[in-house]
């Protein structure tokens, strides 16, 4: 999380968390040295094995997804929350209705539900139990006093649990 200046307006930018977007690049780049090493030391002459081939695919789509996981974010204004994703996403904060979390599979994530009832999620701010439910409960907070500043009430849903307790 950062906050810039932005004129007069203090801007808060949370982002995916850095060790998750380069946990994915290492990963990917372990995959093309795989890939590498395979190809370079094979006894047949001719074309590579379709192994290889899997790990120049897996290595490529991993290094695509920490690319992709750098991106994501939102910024919290005065007048708005832009979300970041595939594409730029701003809701005004007149248009939220409340701010919640909720369990998809097994990661907690934050998500903005306008008054026409749509969900937005917000991408960087996902986390399943372990040391990043601390932070995923700190920008949580954050986002939820950023609501309430600017209108409404915010709230848990009674029937789950926060993500660090259990």
């Amino acid at each position: 999380m950062t906050v810039a200046h932005e004129g007069r307006a203090v801007v808060v930018k949370i982002r995916t968390p850095r060790r998750d977007v380069m946990r994915e690049l290492l990963m990917g780049c372990f995959w093309l040295v795989l890939a590498g090493v395979s190809w370079t030391t094979r006894v047949q002459p001719g074309p590579p094995s379709w192994g290889v081939w899997g790990w120049i695919a897996a290595g490529g789509a991993t290094l695509t997804l920490g690319l992709w996981l750098g991106t994501l974010g939102v910024d919290l204004r005065p007048e708005s929350a832009t979300v970041r994703g595939l594409r730029r996403q701003t809701i005004p904060w007149a248009d939220v209705h409340e701010v919640v979390f909720r369990r998809r599979l097994d990661a907690w994530l934050v998500q903005l539900v306008t008054t026409t009832g749509k969900r937005v999620t917000l991408r960087a701010t996902v986390t399943r139990r372990g040391p990043r439910a601390l932070a995923f409960e700190r920008d949580y907070d954050r986002i939820g006093q950023w609501f309430l500043a600017q209108q409404g009430t915010s709230g848990r849903p009674a029937d789950r649990e926060p993500p660090g307790q259990s």
